[in-house]
C-alpha cells in the first residue's frame, strides 16, 4: 500500500482559451449552476435542458429553491442549454462539456414571455470555479491531428503540468523486462507509475503490474476512437480512490445521428533514413525498417434519437532491422590456443574437449574484427593471440499488432439511458536472440467490457451503475523457433528431451540457450469490478456518494529456465569442459500456476457546498480498504520466524497467508478544498486542497 498526504494551495490566472475543470468518477460531463433573475435573486423550479447536438437526446434538470439546478453524466460533446421559467424569457446557449466535467455555468434570466427563446452566444466561463483539483483536459481533435509517434494517444498526457515519463525498467527483450509492465509510464506529481491510475469508459484498465496498460511496443493505439482525455494530477475528490498518484480517464467515441467515418494508413520507411553509427563503424548494410499503421473507423445512429454505435480497428504491421555486436570465441580459441589477457603472449596450448566442439556452433565465428589484448597489441596469430573477436548481425524486430474497440449508447426512456463498450488489442515481439540462434518472444493482450446505466429520480437526483471487466496478460520470453538446427536439437541438453541450456562464459556473450531457454514468465490479471455513483441536491449542497467494488485474480506461471544453466569461471575452462555450476532443469510436473485473489471495497461521500456564489468549499471523505491477499491452492505460506523448521520439511506454525494483520483497514481518506472567484468574473480562480490518498 502506498500512502500520499496531498497539501496544495494555488493562485491561478488563466485566459479564456484555458479549461481546467472537476473529474468525477462517471466517465460522462454533469452542468450545474444558478438561475437567476437581472437583480441577482433565485428562480426557484426553472426548467433546464441540455441537448447534445450531435445525438438530439435530450436531459432535463429543475433549479430548485435556491435556483440551484444539476444535470448528471452527459456525454462529452456540444450542447444546446435552454432554460425556461414562468413569466421570464426563455434563454438558449451553446456549452461545450468534456470529459468527467463538472462545467459551472450561471444563468441569468429578463422578465418577459416564457414562448420567447432568446439565442444568446455568452459561454459558461472556461475557469473552474468549484473544485480544487489540479487537472488538464486533451480533447478529441488533439488526440486525432497532432502528430503522435506509434500513434499513442496516452503519450499526450506528458504535455501536462506536472506528468513526466520515464522509463524504469530494461526494454522488452530483456530478460524479465515485462514483468513490471511494457505500458508507457509517468510520473505524475512525482509518484511511482504504479501509483496512478488509468481509466476507460470509468473501468480501471491499469495492467497486469499495476502498471500503465500499453502494447509491447508501449503504446496505446485507438487514437480515432478516443474521444477525449483528461490527466487529474493532485487534489481530486473523494470519487475517486486506487490511486495515491494521478488518474487518466479516457471516454471513446459514440454514434451520432450523423453517419460518419474515417480511412487510414501511415507508413515509415528506411528509405528516408540514414545509416545509424554502429551500422557504419561495422561496415553493415543499413537495417530496414518499415512500419504501417491502418485502419478506420465508423458510426452513426441505428435508431435515430435513441440508439448510437460507433468501432475502430487499427492494425499496426512492424520490421525493424536491428545491429548486434556479440563477443565470441576467435578462431584461435577455438583451436586451443589462448593468449595472456594482458599482453596476447601465446598460453599453452590446451585440448578442447570434443562436446564443447561441438556447443561452439551455438557461438559463430567473428565478422566484425578481435578484441586486442588490455595493452592494446595487434593480433598476428603468432606472438599476440586474441582470444575473442567480433560478431555482427543484423537480425529482424517483428511487431504485429490488432486493435479494436466498439460502443453502442441507448436512450431508453426520458430517465434511463445506457451504453456498453468493448475494447480488444493483442501484439507481440519477435527478434533473434544474441547469438542468432533462436527466435524469442513477448506475448501482450488486454481487453475489456463496461455496461454502465444511468436513472434519473426526479430533477435533482441520479444514480449511475456500472460493471466493468478488464483483462490483461503477458507472455515471455518464449523461444518460438530454432534459427540455428542446433537449437532444436535435444543431444546437447541436460537431460533426456532438453535443449541447450543457458550457458555464461567470462568475455563471451551469454548464450540463451535452445528452446524454452529462456527466463518464461507468464502472468494474467483478471478483474472484476462495480461501481454506484449517486448525485443527490440539497440547496446549496450539491452531494455525492457511492461504493466500489474490484475482485482481483492475479495468475503467474515462470518456470523461468526450463533447460538449466551452466557457468564457466574462465574461457579456458569452458573449451576443456571444466565446469563451475550447473543448475538443473525445474521439474516442471512440479511447477504450479499461483493464483492470488483479493478485493478492494470502497464508499465515499463528496460535498460540493456553494457557501457563496463566488466561493465553493469541497468537502469529501473515502474509505478504501484492500482484503488480504489468498492463493487459491495454498501455494503461499508466511513463516514466522527462520528457525521454526530448519530442515524445510515440516512447519506447523506456517500460515497460508500473506499477512496475519490487516494494515489496511483503517484507510480512511479526507479530502478538503476550496475555490474562490476573488473578482466574481469567471477569470481568477484561488484554490487550495488537502488529501490522504492510498494506492493499494
Amino acid at each position: 500500500m502506498k500512502c500520499k498526504v496531498s497539501l496544495t494551495v494555488a493562485v491561478l490566472l488563466v485566459m479564456l482559451g484555458f479549461s481546467p475543470r472537476l473529474k468525477a468518477q462517471v466517465a460522462g460531463a454533469s452542468l450545474s449552476g444558478t438561475v437567476t433573475d437581472v437583480s441577482g435573486g433565485a428562480i426557484a423550479n426553472a426548467q433546464v435542458s441540455a441537448k447534445n447536438t450531435a445525438t438530439a437526446v435530450v436531459t432535463t434538470g429543475e433549479a430548485n429553491s435556491d435556483g440551484y439546478y444539476d444535470i448528471a453524466n452527459l456525454l462529452p460533446g456540444d450542447y444546446e442549454v435552454t432554460v425556461y421559467a414562468p413569466n421570464f424569457n426563455s434563454k438558449a446557449t451553446q456549452v461545450t462539456l468534456t470529459v468527467g466535467a463538472k462545467q459551472v455555468f450561471n444563468i441569468s434570466l429578463v422578465v418577459g414571455h416564457s414562448t420567447e427563446v432568446v439565442q444568446v452566444s455568452e459561454s459558461a466561463p472556461t475557469v473552474e470555479l468549484a473544485t480544487s483539483t489540479i487537472s488538464s483536459v486533451v480533447e478529441g481533435a488533439e488526440v486525432r491531428e497532432l502528430p503522435l509517434n506509434g500513434r499513442d494517444w496516452a503519450s499526450l498526457a506528458t504535455l501536462q503540468p506536472g506528468v513526466v515519463s520515464v522509463r524504469t525498467q530494461e526494454q522488452v527483450q530483456q530478460i524479465g523486462s515485462h514483468a513490471r509492465g511494457l505500458g508507457l509510464q509517468m510520473s505524475i506529481g512525482g509518484a511511482r507509475p504504479t501509483q496512478n491510475s488509468y481509466r476507460l469508459n470509468g473501468m480501471i484498465i491499469n495492467d497486469y503490474s499495476n502498471a500503465g496498460p500499453g502494447s509491447v511496443l508501449g503504446q496505446n493505439l485507438g487514437v480515432d476512437a478516443i474521444q477525449e482525455f483528461s490527466v487529474l494530477t493532485s487534489d481530486y475528490s473523494a470519487e475517486y480512490g486506487y490511486s495515491s498518484g494521478g488518474i487518466i480517464n479516457a471516454i471513446t467515441r459514440s454514434g451520432t445521428n450523423q453517419f460518419h467515418g474515417s480511412a487510414y494508413e501511415f507508413l515509415r520507411n528506411s528509405a528516408l533514413d540514414a545509416a545509424n553509427f554502429f551500422e557504419n563503424a561495422a561496415n553493415l548494410k543499413k537495417a530496414p525498417f518499415r512500419r504501417n499503421q491502418f485502419g478506420g473507423s465508423a458510426g452513426g445512429p441505428i435508431w435515430k434519437d435513441k440508439i448510437f454505435v460507433f468501432g475502430d480497428y487499427e492494425g499496426l504491421r512492424q520490421s525493424k532491422g536491428i545491429t548486434n555486436i556479440a563477443d565470441v570465441p576467435s578462431a584461435e580459441a577455438r583451436r586451443g590456443l589462448l593468449g595472456d589477457s594482458n599482453t596476447g603472449a601465446p598460453l599453452a596450448p590446451i585440448t578442447v574437449d570434443p562436446n564443447i566442439t561441438k556447443y561452439l556452433t551455438f557461438y559463430p565465428a567473428p565478422n566484425a574484427g578481435l578484441h586486442s589484448p588490455s595493452n592494446g597489441a595487434t593480433c598476428n596469430q603468432t606472438t599476440v593471440i586474441c582470444n575473442t573477436g567480433k560478431y555482427a548481425f543484423s537480425g529482424g524486430q517483428v511487431v504485429p499488432e490488432n486493435y479494436y474497440t466498439t460502443r453502442a449508447d441507448v436512450k431508453v426512456t426520458d430517465k434511463d439511458s445506457v451504453n456498453g463498450s468493448w475494447y480488444y488489442d493483442r501484439s507481440s515481439f519477435t527478434q533473434p536472440d544474441s547469438l542468432n540462434q533462436a527466435l524469442d518472444q513477448f506475448l501482450v493482450g488486454r481487453q475489456g467490457a463496461t455496461l454502465e446505466e444511468t436513472h434519473l429520480f426526479g430533477s435533482r437526483m441520479s444514480n449511475t451503475a456500472r460493471f466493468g471487466y478488464n483483462r490483461s496478460y503477458a507472455d515471455g520470453q518464449l523461444t518460438v523457433k530454432a534459427i540455428n538446427p542446433a537449437a532444436a536439437d535435444t543431444a546437447f541438453g541436460m537431460g533426456n528431451g532438453l535443449f541447450a541450456p543457458r550457458t555464461t562464459v567470462p568475455g563471451l556473450t551469454v548464450f540463451g540457450g535452445g528452446l524454452k531457454g529462456q527466463s518464461v514468465q507468464n502472468y494474467l490479471l483478471e478483474t472484476y469490478q462495480f461501481f454506484d455513483d449517486a448525485t443527490r441536491n440539497f440547496g446549496k449542497h450539491d452531494l455525492k456518494f457511492g461504493v466500489m467494488v474490484i475482485r482481483y485474480h492475479e495468475n503467474l506461471f515462470a518456470p523461468f529456465r526450463e533447460d538449466g544453466v551452466v557457468t564457466f569461471s574462465t574461457l579456458s575452462d569452458f573449451l576443456t569442459n571444466n565446469v563451475h555450476r550447473a543448475s538443473a532443469p525445474p521439474n516442471l510436473a512440479n511447477i504450479r500456476e499461483h493464483n492470488l485473489v483479493t478485493t478492494i471495497p470502497a464508499v465515499y461521500i463528496q460535498d460540493d457546498w456553494k457557501i457563496r456564489p463566488n466561493l465553493t468549499l469541497n468537502l469529501g471523505l473515502r474509505y478504501e480498504m484492500e482484503t488480504i491477499p489468498t492463493e487459491t491452492h495454498g501455494l503461499v505460506d508466511n513463516l514466522p520466524t527462520p528457525s521454526t523448521d530448519p530442515g524445510g520439511q515440516n512447519c506447523p506454525n506456517c500460515q497460508h497467508v500473506f499477512f496475519t494483520k490487516n494494515p489496511t483497514n483503517k484507510n480512511f481518506e479526507p479530502r478538503l478544498g476550496f475555490a474562490w472567484d476573488p473578482f466574481h468574473n469567471g477569470k481568477t480562480a484561488v484554490r487550495g486542497g488537502f488529501g490522504i490518498f492510498d494506492s493499494l
